[in-house]
């Protein structure tokens, strides 16, 4: 090898992706620098692992997050968290194996610890200087362990939080939104969603949205219980209006997998109504599956009006989801202070984590114990309305129709 091959190899940056390695690394540099500094040291003075200022906090830096976990007042916790002390046990206990570090110095945090920093981050949007001023740790050290805790969610929950989407299940859907909505053969509700970013590097433009900051799409599907679905995360928001649906995985998923869709069954007397999805104006473009409302140049009968009115109750469940998802998750609220594809792994990691819940218990009953919303997340542009393609009106048709048979025609 050549001294020029040398020194440009001797340049290029180690570049690790995976946050436990990264920690794992720091651990090791660390001890590799007490070993030397202790052996260079004529004085045998052992390099310290924390700054002097932390010291004094290293046994009580967590002492709140103890004393809410251990207490009786499952409340503090739920505020303290953003989960309850039997949800939070349940997480670690799952995860728990993938956050566990070997002590390697005095002041180990572990694997509680690590989860309650990722907790604090999300749960009250709290930036990394001031977890970092709470826990008594480098800002660094609250980065990497966000990063760590994100990626062990990703990949130890997902599959618990995201089952596979079935006829049964879709048909299950269907029966609760006719019940709870009146609205019939809708197995779930479509929308999307602006999440603020800092801006970026080099690619301003790229993440501009039609509201002037910088954002990541989130489009999403939910059922009638405010569960995600599906999800389709991570665009630039320059790309934010609705006919970014054409292109998302949502769409590729239900193209691909159309027979999880019940069987088109007869609404009354009207005929055949395929099972589909509620969306908004412009997602309708998706084709049949996906019914919109009828624009307001089209809405020109008080049946039409009737039918969208009734379109648009059932559909609020997707909105009060994304609400409710904020609520819980206060780093929504506000730009995130992270890159682009590791802001899109923190929103993964938070609807993993939404679902987990969900799946326990009526996430709607209890969001009111969280502080209300201070900025909501920014719809995606409607693009020019059409009346949508020629199955879906059919569809929205018939059930029109089908309201005129119960209730009577509107004129």
């Amino acid at each position: 090898m050549s001294s020029g091959e040398a020194k440009r190899k001797k340049e290029e940056p180690l570049v690790v992706s995976n946050p436990r390695e990264v920690l794992a690394m720091l651990d090791c540099i660390d001890s590799m620098v007490e070993v030397l500094a202790y052996m260079n040291d004529s004085r045998r003075k052992r390099r310290t692992y924390v700054r002097p200022e932390h010291v004094p906090f290293l046994e009580t830096r967590f002492r709140d997050f103890d004393e809410y976990l251990s207490s009786q007042t499952p409340e503090a916790f739920l505020q303290y968290t953003r989960l309850s002390p039997e949800e939070f046990e349940e997480l670690f206990d799952h995860l728990g194996g993938r956050l566990h570090h070997a002590s390697t110095h005095a002041a180990p945090i572990g694997a509680r610890q690590r989860m309650c920093v990722y907790l604090r981050f999300v749960g009250n949007g709290f930036n990394f200087t001031t977890l970092s001023e709470e826990f008594s740790c480098g800002k660094a050290t609250v980065s990497a362990i966000v990063s760590e805790v994100i990626e062990a969610i990703i990949e130890g929950e997902t599959h618990n939080a995201f089952p596979p989407i079935t006829r049964s299940y879709l048909e299950e859907v269907a029966v609760k939104a006719q019940e709870k909505f009146d609205y019939p053969h809708a197995v779930g509700f479509l929308d999307g969603r602006h999440v603020a970013i800092k801006r970026p590097y080099g690619a301003i433009e790229t993440f501009m949205n039609y509201k002037n900051f910088q954002s990541l799409v989130l489009i999403a599907v939910c059922d009638v219980d405010n569960r995600f679905l599906l999800f389709d995360v991570g665009q630039p928001g320059q790309l934010g209006d609705t006919s970014i649906f054409q292109s998302s995985s949502i769409k590729t998923f239900f193209d691909e997998c159309d027979d999880v869709f019940p069987e088109t069954r007869d609404l009354g007397d009207v005929g055949p109504v395929p099972y589909h999805i509620l969306t908004d104006d412009g997602f309708g473009q998706g084709g049949a599956r996906y019914i919109e409302p009828f624009p307001a140049q089209f809405a020109d009968t008080g049946s039409k009006r009737r039918f969208n009115a009734k379109h648009g109750e059932a559909r609020k469940v997707i909105d009060t989801t994304f609400d409710i998802l904020q609520r819980r998750f206060a780093v929504l609220q506000k730009p995130m202070q992270l890159e682009p594809t590791r802001a899109g792994r923190l929103i993964t990691s938070l609807l993993i984590l939404h679902n987990i819940v969900a799946w326990r218990e009526d996430v709607a009953a209890y969001v009111e114990k969280f502080p209300p919303i201070t900025e909501s997340l920014v719809p995606l542009q409607p693009i020019s309305q059409s009346d949508g393609p020629e199955e879906a009106r059919l569809t929205r048709e018939r059930i029109v129709q089908h309201y005129d048979n119960l209730y009577g025609v509107v004129v």
